[in-house]
Order: C-alpha cells, then structure tokens, then sequence
C-alpha cells in the first residue's frame, strides 16, 4: 500500500494505491498555508 502526498503547490492532495490501483484521493485548495489545514 502506497501512500502519496504532494504539498509542493498551493493545491494539496493526497492518494492512496495498492497493487498500482488508485482507492482513494483527496485534493484541496489550500493556498499558501497547506501545513496548517489540518
């Protein structure tokens, strides 16, 4: 299982695969403060 994180643009977005299969995704606007959203 893989998961993946990309914070590198003021869209975040998260993503979960097994097996090469995408389960689930998540992506946000967060602007330029993506390390307090959550």
């Amino acid at each position: 299982m893989l998961l993946a994180i990309d914070t590198a643009t003021t869209i975040t977005g998260l993503a979960l695969c097994e097996g090469g299969e995408l389960l689930a995704e998540c992506v946000w606007h967060s602007g330029r403060n993506h390390t307090a959203q959550w």
